[in-house]
């Protein structure tokens, strides 16, 4: 007999750069709503923007899931640039 596993977590939109969360956490992914005007989103593992990059730069499409699981000791933030706006996912006191 098969056994599934379904992940899931809380979801946090964003329509710009973003704390997503101030404590340890797990991301598992971010969906992307919305990009255009040359964006870029960066993932820090951090309480504060500016320190932390665990995923530099990347260019995201619309309408696209990027799954990242992953421990953040910090927090998660996320440094946008363009118009990027979407949700991640994530839950806390997973690390």
């Amino acid at each position: 007999m098969s056994q599934y596993v379904i992940e899931g977590g809380t979801p946090t939109r964003f329509a710009a750069s973003a704390i997503i969360c101030t404590v340890p956490a797990s991301l598992l992914g971010l969906f992307i709503s919305n990009a255009s005007s040359s964006p870029t989103i960066e993932v820090q593992n951090a309480d504060t923007s500016g320190s932390g990059t665990v995923v530099g730069s990347f260019v995201p499409v619309s309408g696209s899931f990027y799954a990242m699981p992953m421990a953040m000791s910090a927090g998660i933030t996320l440094v946008c640039t363009g118009s990027v706006s979407g949700a991640a996912i994530w839950n806390s006191a997973a690390v």
